[in-house]
């Protein structure tokens, strides 16, 4: 989630051999305590970057946004990320945030992509207190690899996945700290985002002005309406160029009107327009 991440893959450290015959796998761990003040806090982008994302909390009073889902962090709770999701920290009270952050890119067509998206990992994960442990004890380790030797380090990377895939099955409760019509808002954005023109048409569609609907947003979600529209449309146009679609269909498949504004917005997002960003997929 740290603001460095949101352009190209290349700015990741720490490249190395992740198999023997593949490309280069790309990986940055850090762990931040930044102290946070709900009373400065500013109103940021959501996340999206063309890398994996894990997160890993570890204290700290907050929620993530992840896609259109909020989930409430306990410690020990991770997010997953792919390459394109959306993903935001939503911070209710002011006070230290111990994380861990690691991203990661993988080759095209990698068996550890695979696995990943065979075993579902992307999204909210819950462990066992045995598994929250051994997930820090990992992380710890893998924060020391500038000493510790290509080998060690795919150990300690896949130990990392395997204890992820152990992942315990728990009911996603309903998080208090944000509204069910906030909520159902995040949900039709997520359904509606390539047909809705403007905040105006989401706003009268729940009865509401388009002021309110900027004040709840940045209470509750700490983004205004606008910013998680617009990331929807970005996630989507990045996902779809991955799957080899053409720059112009994927602007208007998305919901930009206009090639030019979706060439600025995907840009300022990933360092690239996207024809370039296409031609680094080849």
């Amino acid at each position: 989630m740290e603001k460095d991440t949101q352009n190209s893959i290349h700015s990741i450290s720490g490249s190395y051999q992740l198999l023997a015959g593949q490309e280069p796998f790309k990986l940055c761990i850090k762990r931040s305590t930044p102290y946070i003040s709900i009373d400065n806090l500013d109103i940021e982008d959501s996340h999206i970057h063309d890398v994996y994302e894990i997160y890993i909390n570890i204290s700290g009073d907050v929620s993530f946004l992840y896609n259109s889902n909020v989930y409430k962090m306990e410690k020990g709770d991770i997010i997953f990320s792919a390459p394109g999701d959306i993903h935001h920290c939503i911070f209710h009270s002011t006070g230290i945030h111990d994380h861990y952050c690691i991203w990661f890119s993988l080759p095209r067509n990698s068996c550890v992509a695979e696995y990943v998206k065979e075993k579902k990992l992307c999204g909210f994960v819950h462990l066992s207190a045995s598994g929250q442990k051994k997930i820090f004890e990992l992380a710890q380790r893998l924060d020391d690899m500038e000493i510790m030797h290509d080998f060690e380090k795919n150990i300690c990377f896949f130990s990392i996945i395997e204890q992820l895939s152990l992942k315990e099955t728990v009911p996603v409760l309903k998080n208090e700290t944000v509204p069910k019509q906030i909520v159902d808002i995040l949900e039709y954005i997520e359904k509606n985002f390539a047909e809705i023109r403007c905040v105006e048409e989401v706003a009268a569609e729940f009865y509401m002005s388009v002021t309110s609907l900027n004040r709840n947003f940045r209470k509750y979600i700490s983004l205004s309406p606008y910013k998680f529209l617009m990331a929807k449309r970005l996630s989507h146009a990045e996902k779809m160029l991955r799957q080899g679609g053409s720059v112009t269909g994927v602007c208007y498949a998305c919901g930009f009107r206009d090639c030019s504004r979706f060439i600025e917005h995907f840009k300022k997002r990933y360092g690239m327009t996207p024809m370039k960003y296409k031609s680094t997929l080849s």
